[in-house]
């Protein structure tokens, strides 16, 4: 309830300052796990990401949030702390519980906010290996422009969801996820 009443509050305010424009959004799976998974451009992403859906999603925070002075929200919110420095079994197997229940997640597989000069970071591996350990489907997406206060320059872009199966190297789907996200980020 209170994701859906925060959500509520916060897609006004996102609405009415950033003018946030989506694409695709009727190949996002209305059931059954899924990942979202896609570039990291500003705080606010995870905002646009939640507006994209009327599903509820958890999603993979840095631990800062959760233990800083407005953790008591983040935890309210439900979403899964991961401390960068390290490898996170218990948020792995965290999300991959949610998703055996038919959740929806978001990861940035970048890690952080690109603030570099690239058009994509390197993408970390956890979404593609929690898709193939819980056989949910990767929902490729693209943030687009910038957040600026009163213009339409914000887009999010959903891309055509996809399946790692157990067969497949992750290097191979990690590759695969990031290029389709490079080639919505190019398309005009």
């Amino acid at each position: 309830m209170f994701y859906k009443v925060v959500k509520a509050i916060i897609s006004v305010l996102v609405k009415v300052l950033y003018r946030p424009k989506f694409e695709n959004l009727e190949l996002i799976p209305k059931n059954g796990p899924i990942i979202f998974a896609g570039n990291h451009i500003h705080a606010f992403d995870p905002l646009v990401v939640a507006m994209s859906t009327k599903r509820q999603i958890r999603f993979f925070s840095k631990i800062e949030l959760v233990k800083g002075p407005f953790g008591f929200f983040f935890k309210l919110l439900n979403v899964i702390p991961v401390d960068r420095s390290k490898k996170n079994p218990i948020a792995l197997s965290d999300a991959v519980k949610s998703l055996k229940d038919n959740e929806a997640i978001c990861i940035f597989p970048e890690g952080t906010r690109n603030r570099t000069d690239k058009l994509l970071q390197d993408f970390k591996f956890g979404a593609v290996s929690i898709a193939q350990k819980s056989g949910a489907y990767i929902v490729p997406f693209a943030l687009k422009g910038k957040f600026k206060i009163f213009k339409s320059t914000i887009t999010i872009e959903i891309g055509k969801p996809f399946k790692v199966e157990e067969h497949v190297e992750l290097v191979r789907a990690n590759d695969k996820l990031k290029k389709t996200v490079e080639k919505m980020l190019l398309e005009k």
